[in-house]
């Protein structure tokens, strides 16, 4: 193999001769994609991954949280003690954002959602594992387990929570996953132990007055002054109340009030968001955005109203389980392709969070640039996954276990 070969090329031919069709799941992928589903409505899309699976005991799939799926891959070798764990969960996510798809491809989306964040090729990379270890069943100790987590309703309202509550991680040791990326090179990786993703909370301000002619601003309570006022002083909270260290974002991104040039409205209302790394940070800001809101606002007799909605925690990376992926990724693609700084933390935000809070595990972001491309950020109109990464991903993620399940598969 001359080294001009793409990595991901090597990883291609070393699956398509364990009996892996990319051609089927490239096809397969496309699909999902150009039939995207939103939230807790992936019916078709958990469908069409079921039939990948039909061989698999009826007792190992499990069909939770609406339209979630748990199919666990079990052995039939001899059981070992090797190994530093005997379950493995690996998850992806099924849901497409609810926008408008403007790739062009000829199997863009034809629904009313697209998927803009790679959920369909995360998808792809778990069937692909899943078939292999189906296949290789053989060659699993009898007592490891891998679990195949898909979830539903990542990008809101969560699929996550109620996957956990009702037992997607029961008898998980260690959970792992991959989001596609534009932070590098296809098929390198970048992640860190600790804080790797924001957590988030919806920022919802509402400002009441007293409505009336705009004639006559004296007889009305004006609320739009006092609302335009609290922005500013939103602004003071980073610069006063944070230090240079605390790594974290308030952004108002709308601001609504009155419809027409000669009424005052009653109410001003703003929306935003807060993105953190640390809960203490984010306690912090949240009381200082209730206390600016109320107080301004009774300045300028009006009533203020903050509504503070945590939405996802911060997803952070459990140390041992993140360097062990790391040192794997390393051995198997280079230094040069594994980046644990640059680009880190993230400040968006994954529902994947909260299985690290039950369980050690780390988020791994998959990159996804061609060569000769510029990167296209997720939720982007333009993204289509890179289906090169896919045997990447595969690869990485059966080296990875036969590391922490003690076993030999390729």
């Amino acid at each position: 193999m001359e080294s001009s070969t793409p990595i991901w090329h090597k990883h291609k031919e070393i699956l398509t001769e364990a009996g892996i069709d990319f051609d089927d799941i490239e096809k397969t992928r496309k699909h999902i994609h150009q039939n995207a589903e939103g939230e807790f409505k992936e019916f078709n899309t958990k469908a069409k991954i079921l039939e990948y699976f039909t061989d698999v005991d009826k007792d190992d799939i499990k069909e939770l949280a609406t339209t979630g799926l748990t199919i666990d891959i079990k052995g039939t070798a001899p059981p070992t003690e090797e190994g530093e764990c005997n379950v493995i969960a690996l998850r992806a996510d099924m849901d497409g954002l609810p926008m408008k798809e403007e790739t062009g491809l000829d199997y863009a989306s034809v629904t009313e959602y697209a998927h803009m964040c790679g959920h369909d090729g995360h998808m792809a990379i778990l069937i692909t594992t899943g078939l292999f270890l189906k296949n290789h069943r053989d060659k699993i100790p009898s007592n490891k387990t891998v679990r195949l987590l898909f979830q539903p309703a990542e990008e809101g309202p969560g699929g996550a929570e109620p996957m956990i509550k009702e037992g997607c991680l029961e008898g998980v040791d260690e959970i792992y996953g991959y989001h596609s990326s534009p932070f590098g090179p296809e098929c390198s990786i970048t992640a860190c132990e600790g804080a790797i993703l924001a957590g988030i909370v919806i920022v919802e301000i509402e400002v009441e007055g007293k409505g009336g002619h705009g004639s006559e601003p004296a007889n009305s309570i004006d609320p739009i002054t006092a609302a335009v006022s609290i922005h500013n002083a939103f602004h003071t909270i980073k610069s006063r109340n944070t230090f240079n260290t605390d790594k974290v974002s308030f952004t108002i991104c709308s601001f609504s009030s009155g419809s027409v040039c000669n009424v005052i409205p009653r109410v001003a209302k703003m929306t935003g968001s807060v993105r953190y790394f640390d809960e203490s940070v984010k306690d912090k800001l949240c009381e200082r955005i209730t206390n600016i809101t109320e107080s301004i606002s009774e300045a300028f007799n009006c009533k203020g109203v903050a509504n503070l909605k945590p939405l996802y925690p911060a997803t952070i990376n459990h140390k041992k389980q993140t360097n062990a992926f790391l040192d794997i990724a390393r051995k198997e693609l280079g230094y040069e392709n594994v980046e644990t700084e640059k680009n880190l933390p993230v400040p968006g935000s994954e529902d994947f969070s909260y299985y690290l809070q039950k369980a050690p595990g780390a988020f791994i972001f998959l990159n996804n640039v061609k060569e000769g491309h510029e990167p296209i950020q997720m939720h982007s109109s333009k993204v289509d996954f890179n289906d090169n990464t896919t045997p990447t991903g595969v690869y990485l993620y059966i080296k990875m276990l036969e590391s922490r399940l003690g076993m030999s598969l390729l």
